[in-house]
């Protein structure tokens, strides 16, 4: 696809342009076919492209003058936005209400302080097909690097690497599975430390109490948890 971005400025009132990499372009190119159900936070070149695939795309946006941009655009260059549609607002109020199910490509690429990478994904997640698409942009921010370091370990998703070293790809291979902590690989090997730590205390402090029951209690529930791990 060969669409010309120069003096593309679609963010801050047309003073930025934090235009996503040609790789995920070409990714998209490549993953999306006309009629495909897309959604992503925030909005940008990738819009543009996923209106000239022909797919039906969702943007979440908080900012109307991208949205004003992005339209423009696509009237410049004959692209049809029939098929788009953007929903203003923070992606965090927007999603829970989201009429999207089945989805075949999804992009996290809006707010990316915390915890709004992870609203996102826990929203997203559950609407999008098996054997669909998550990219998740900007993984060099601690925020989404947190979301690939747990879905690397979570059985659902199969890791397919990063493009341009900033937007990691998955793809969901099972039914989204929302697990507690203890059942999350990476979750509990962040914490064994911090657990081991507090446990220890918890057990002096009960044995400088005198209170051997406790301590005998606490500890037959911590073996108890370990053997359900394994």
């Amino acid at each position: 696809m060969n669409l010309s971005t120069s003096g593309l400025t679609l963010h801050r009132e047309g003073a930025g342009n934090w235009m996503i990499s040609e790789d995920v372009l070409a990714f998209l190119e490549a993953h999306v076919s006309a009629g495909d159900m897309t959604v992503e936070t925030g909005a940008g070149y990738s819009t543009i492209v996923l209106a000239a695939l022909g797919a039906h795309h969702t943007s979440v946006t908080p900012a109307e003058e991208e949205a004003d941009a992005i339209t423009a655009y696509c009237v410049e260059h004959q692209i049809p936005t029939d098929s788009v549609r953007f929903l203003f607002g923070y992606s965090q109020d927007v999603l829970p209400g989201l009429d999207l199910a089945e989805v075949d490509l999804a992009l996290i690429d809006g707010g990316h302080g915390f915890p709004v990478p992870a609203v996102d994904f826990m929203y997203l997640a559950p609407r999008l097909k098996v054997g669909g698409h998550l990219l998740i942009d900007d993984v060099d921010i601690w925020t989404g690097a947190m979301i690939v370091s747990v879905l690397k370990q979570e059985p659902e998703w199969e890791y397919g690497g990063r493009l341009a070293r900033r937007t990691a790809v998955f793809r969901k291979v099972a039914p989204y599975v929302a697990r507690e902590w203890c059942d999350q690989p990476a979750v509990v090997a962040k914490s064994r430390i911090t657990r081991a730590t507090r446990q220890t205390a918890n057990g002096l402090g009960r044995l400088a109490q005198g209170d051997l029951a406790g301590l005998r209690d606490r500890l037959r529930r911590a073996a108890q948890l370990r053997a359900q791990r394994r």
